[in-house]
């Protein structure tokens, strides 16, 4: 993402898109847990957690 103005510059969603058309980047329904979790971790990690401690 271009920071200026917000453009996409790049963008995966899959392996072959000559095989499959199908633009999963876009339209790909993902579960979107994974997402978070940097920003948990990151929260975490300022107030003085470490990665031992969130087992």
């Amino acid at each position: 993402v271009e920071p200026k103005d917000g453009a996409v510059l790049a963008l995966v969603g899959g392996y072959n898109f000559h095989h499959s058309k199908f633009n999963r980047g876009s339209y790909a329904r993902r579960q979107p847990g994974s997402t978070f979790k940097p920003f948990v971790y990151s929260a975490a990690i300022k107030k003085g957690y470490r990665h031992q401690m969130l087992q």
